[in-house]
């Protein structure tokens, strides 16, 4: 990657001499970060489940053992994958500027009002399916997903706070935006890679809808998710690829839902990602 002359040249009216388009997508980046995913996701669980089960004398783990068992699996995978990625350390050194910074703070801003309003459009699509499917009856207010949480927020608020501020941002924004939108081989002509990152965009938005419901089946609830993921995804590629940029956004966006929530002023209307 090259900025310019280095990565402090200013020019005359203090701005920094950069362009976001040196930064590319980097296939091997991607198989990095999205296996980190993976592997937090799906396979670190089935060797880590039985060691938290005997710690807990051999009885279900119930909300405050899950929330441990997803803290101590998906986290660590996904900062070694962030340990190993040049590009990630190279754009957030960028952040010691004020002119980035700002820009920073104006992403968070826009992409958190973007990601409310987009998700409120898709809930009320899912919504009015479900009556068309349903006989007019209404959709449950509530996936599976956000009981759950809700539960684990009655049963222990800290592990709460941790893994819906910190752990689901930084693990799903690795793995959904630095892990599949880097997918692809980097040889393409650009009307192909524009073809394939119009692709990876939607397919990182999709399934980041998909994983928040496939567990549970709770498949009318996904829409909402899939106007979160969008949302991020928008954050992510109109940033230059800053992984950085869509985790704040996503820390964000959750930090005010929990804050509202515990107000009850909007109650569910506002999803938790």
């Amino acid at each position: 990657m090259k900025i310019i002359k280095d990565a402090s040249a200013k020019s005359r009216n203090g701005y920094l001499k950069y362009n976001f388009h040196d930064f590319k997508p980097v296939l091997q980046d991607g198989i990095l970060a999205f296996g980190s995913l993976i592997l937090g996701l799906f396979v670190l669980p089935i060797f880590m489940f039985p060691l938290f089960k005997a710690i807990n004398g051999g009885h279900a783990l119930g909300e405050t053992g899950s929330a441990l068992l997803q803290i101590f699996t998906e986290l660590p995978l996904a900062l070694v994958a962030l340990l190993f990625i040049k590009q990630f350390w190279e754009k957030l050194f960028l952040l010691r500027y004020s002119q980035e910074a700002l820009r920073f703070l104006a992403f968070i801003v826009v992409g958190s009002m973007a990601l409310f309003t987009v998700e409120s459009i898709f809930g009320m699509v899912g919504g009015l399916l479900y009556q068309l499917f349903h006989n007019g009856h209404k959709l449950p207010t509530g996936s599976t997903n956000e009981n759950a949480l809700d539960k684990l927020k009655n049963a222990n608020l800290f592990l709460f706070l941790i893994l819906v501020i910190f752990v689901g941002p930084i693990s799903e924004e690795v793995g959904m935006r630095l892990g599949i939108m880097n997918l692809g081989p980097n040889n393409l002509t650009p009307e192909s890679r524009s073809v394939l990152k119009f692709i990876l965009f939607t397919l990182s938005s999709v399934l980041f809808g998909m994983m928040h419901v496939v567990l549970s089946n709770d498949w009318w609830h996904v829409f909402p998710y899939i106007g979160s993921g969008l949302a991020f995804a928008s954050v992510y590629a109109f940033s230059g690829y800053q992984v950085h940029y869509s985790i704040g956004t996503h820390l964000t966006t959750n930090l005010i839902v929990v804050i509202i929530n515990m107000n009850n002023t909007v109650g569910h209307n506002l999803v938790l990602v």
